[in-house]
């Protein structure tokens, strides 16, 4: 059906992130430390939000980047394996869910989330991406609510989250 065929879809998308993965560890430098280098070494960025009067590459001018270097490259990996298993999972298991579509959107979210927060080089973009990890957390964990304990496990799960909404 058209259900499944979405989430075998996403899990094939997983799968070539996998391959791209392997296929840049293939020619990665073993010999080379882990190190944390900054974006104009190892990465993109962009300047957004100007400020009147400051040039581009100011301080005050918010900044989108993708930071890649060898430890985000080791982090992309195992997000994109484990993601790749829990797609794979979930395929089999919310079978015959009524709304398997909105699963596989919150865990599609979830996990270009995570992608997005290994690859941010700075820390509004982790934030931002922290942010929609715990949205997409409190979504699914809250996805069977028809369970009373269903209730009880989302709060918990959005005040460990975001603390500052309170009690």
């Amino acid at each position: 059906t058209a259900l499944l065929t979405s989430g075998m879809l996403v899990t094939a998308c997983l799968i070539l992130f996998m391959v791209a993965k392997a296929i840049y560890a293939a020619y990665a430098h073993p010999d080379e430390p882990f190190f944390h280098s900054s974006a104009a070494e190892a990465g993109m960025s962009w300047g957004w939000f100007f400020q009147s009067g400051e040039a581009a590459d100011s301080s005050l001018n918010l900044k989108a980047g993708i930071l890649f270097d060898t430890l985000g490259a080791g982090m992309l990996a195992v997000v994109g394996v484990v993601s790749f298993c829990v797609h794979l999972f979930s395929i089999g298991y919310m079978h015959g869910d009524r709304r398997y579509h909105l699963f596989f959107a919150n865990i599609s979210l979830f996990t270009v989330a995570m992608l997005g927060l290994v690859l941010s080089d700075n820390v509004v973009f982790v934030f931002i991406f922290w942010e929609i990890m715990g949205l997409m957390s409190y979504l699914l964990i809250g996805h069977l609510g028809q369970d009373p304990s269903s209730h009880r496990i989302k709060q918990a799960a959005a005040d460990m989250n975001f603390p500052w909404t309170g009690p």
